[in-house]
């Protein structure tokens, strides 16, 4: 009895303590409610949790404030996820969340509900109903009066870089000069700052249009043109106008200034056409792991008629304090540049929209598929990239890292040496008939991935000593192939042969890689040889390869319980008087220092080897 009323006292205290959470809350709301509203610089908004969750900070906090943000988390998960048992477990997560809001009273859809404000420049508007706009339907939204809206040609400035032939300029057709004219007809008054590759400037155009100034281009890339035309920019949002040939009123550059000040984004795109009239929306989804970058069309989330997008493939407003900041890289969009942006974008947690009911026209669809993305994919440690167009692009392996680090997955590149020096070990046995197989990290790897481990430290073969010649046949196959070793024949030239149990370990250096080529009086394959029997053979990176007579129980009687979750090597995870027996926890992976970076191994879960396999979306 005493217990139960000790429980009851204890509920009763986190109640209370919760209670004043929310009562704090409340009235914190209540009070910036009563506050006028005040334009809110996009890098100080809160849009988002954030992608990285410090859990030092989390566990100092009071428990409602714990659930609160733990319902957040799986209310964005919800969101993005795409795989279909995933959706499902969290859509019964997210339901039985919602019962635990409701007995600790707190609001779920103010907790839920994207965050707004508004506009500070711009006039709000209302909707008129589904026969306001009929049978075209060019109206259906009328801006309401205010007495705070700003004309769009003092909020924005239009900036572009033009490459262009010496025949464009001669030509009766100027692109520049179209471009030009149709914006100071479609938004009167816009100040257009241009930059100009392979041509002279147009002097009379400067005196037809004042509130333009077209400037020659003595710049080595667009990055460089478009960060130098920013820093001229007197206005407090700028229109990246990327590939527009000219304007109409259906860029409605209000309707995307009122979106930047209203929601909690830092760029705003519109939707396209090109003169076939094909048109596109251009919001892409990104992923970003493991040394891969892969671009999906399509979004998870809308807000306000917009799409939230980490790529948007057209034109785009965003602030002028903003771009100043977070610059464009020193190269042309052929190498990656608005990919970069946008991706620098991501990764500092901030988000894009799209309102697709704004719409540029561009001129004839960019073809990438020259574009090398050779300095965005340096510049981000990418091996890989599926571009915007579905096209893969890689590169090479010059400037990346293939050495193994604690906490983080090995480069495509090291992975590559890694499996590469254990094949050729694995067929030079072979060539010479001398018997070996795989051991230790290296048969794991085999194991649960038909490969070396996603974050392999060394290779690990062992050899039966039973033969002096073929162990004399291997160390010159291993000179001619110019592999550097310890010399080992020795040991398979003894009189009295070690008895079962005895190993030796010799080093071995195969392209740069080292590992563990391990004697043994007596291997599984040997045995079975010597009974008439094939030894078993698992396939590795797509050879076929020498293991012990049943693999799985050879590796589960060696490292013990739940050798299908992952641990990293002893080294990095087993403690500092460890060694290769230590037994050690599955299951984890360490943590980097830096959350979040795209190799980490802390982005998976410690199990399973489908992720590692494919990149989902």
């Amino acid at each position: 009895m005493t217990l139960l009323m000790e429980n009851k006292r204890r509920i009763c205290f986190i109640f209370l303590g919760v209670a004043s959470v929310l009562i704090t809350v409340s009235s914190y709301m209540a009070y910036m409610e009563l506050k006028p509203v005040l334009f809110i610089p996009p890098r100080q908004r809160a849009s988002k949790l954030p992608d990285h969750i410090n859990m030092k900070d989390i566990a100092r906090q009071s428990t409602g404030v714990k659930v609160a943000t733990l319902a957040k988390i799986i209310n964005n998960a919800n969101k993005h996820v795409r795989g279909s048992k995933t959706s499902g477990y969290l859509k019964d997560a997210l339901s039985v969340m919602k019962h635990v809001l409701k007995d600790l009273n707190i609001d779920e859809k103010g907790l839920f509900e994207r965050p707004s404000v508004k506009s500070e420049n711009v006039c709000p508007e209302s909707y008129m109903g589904g026969a306001f706009g009929f049978p075209l339907y060019y109206k259906g939204f009328e801006v309401d009066q205010c007495n705070y809206g700003s004309p769009i040609a003092s909020l924005v400035t239009v900036i572009k870089y033009f490459d262009l032939k010496q025949d464009n300029l001669e030509s009766k057709n100027d692109p520049v000069e179209r471009f030009v004219a149709s914006a100071s007809k479609a938004i009167n008054g816009v100040k257009v700052l241009i930059a100009l590759n392979n041509g002279p400037v147009n002097n009379g155009l400067k005196k037809k249009y004042t509130h333009v100034n077209i400037m020659q281009s003595s710049y080595t890339n667009e990055g460089f043109a478009l960060n130098s035309l920013v820093h001229q920019v007197k206005t407090p949002y700028v229109l990246i106008a990327k590939g527009v040939e000219f304007f109409t009123n259906d860029s409605r550059l209000e309707r995307m200034v009122r979106e930047l000040e209203s929601l909690y984004v830092v760029a705003v795109g519109g939707a396209f056409r090109y003169p076939n009239g094909h048109w596109h929306k251009g919001c892409f989804q990104s992923v970003y792991r493991n040394y891969t970058l892969k671009y999906i069309s399509g979004y998870d989330e809308s807000f306000h008629e917009c799409l939230f997008c980490d790529y948007i493939q057209g034109p785009f407003v965003t602030s002028t304090s903003y771009l100043k900041t977070n610059v464009f890289g020193d190269f042309n969009e052929n190498d990656g540049l608005y990919e970069d942006w946008y991706l620098g974008m991501y990764q500092r947690g901030d988000e894009a929209v799209l309102c697709p009911d704004s719409m540029f026209h561009l001129k004839d669809k960019v073809d990438d598929s020259l574009f090398l993305y050779k300095e965005f994919m340096q510049r981000w440690d990418l091996l890989k990239m599926i571009t915007p167009s579905g096209r893969t692009v890689t590169r090479g392996c010059e400037h990346q890292d293939t050495q193994s680090r604690k906490s983080f997955a090995l480069s495509p590149c090291g992975l590559k040496l890694n499996t590469g020096a254990v094949k050729f070990i694995m067929k030079a046995c072979e060539e010479v008939d001398l018997i070996c197989e795989l051991q230790e990290g290296t048969a794991m790897g085999a194991l649960k991935f038909g490969s070396s481990l996603p974050w392999e430290l060394d290779y690990d073969i062992r050899f039966s000593l039973t033969n002096c010649s073929k162990c004399h046949q291997m160390e010159k196959l291993y000179e001619r192939s110019g592999v550097k070793f310890e010399p080992f024949a020795y040991e398979c030239c003894m009189e009295e042969p070690p008895k079962l149990g005895y190993r030796n370990n010799f080093k071995v250096t195969v392209n740069g890689y080292k590992g563990d080529f391990t004697a043994h009086p007596v291997l599984d394959s040997e045995e079975l040889v010597k009974a008439g029997i094939q030894p078993t053979k698992v396939l590795f990176d797509g050879q076929w390869v020498n293991f012990g007579r049943n693999p799985g129980h050879y590796m589960r009687n060696r490292y013990g319980k739940e050798i299908f979750r992952h641990a990293e090597h002893w080294i990095y995870s087993a403690g500092k008087n460890a060694h290769g027996k230590s037994n050690y926890t599955t299951n984890i992976f360490q943590p980097c220092k830096t959350p979040g970076v795209h190799n980490c191994l802390d982005r998976y879960n410690a199990d399973g080897n489908l992720p590692f396999f494919i990149l989902l979306p």
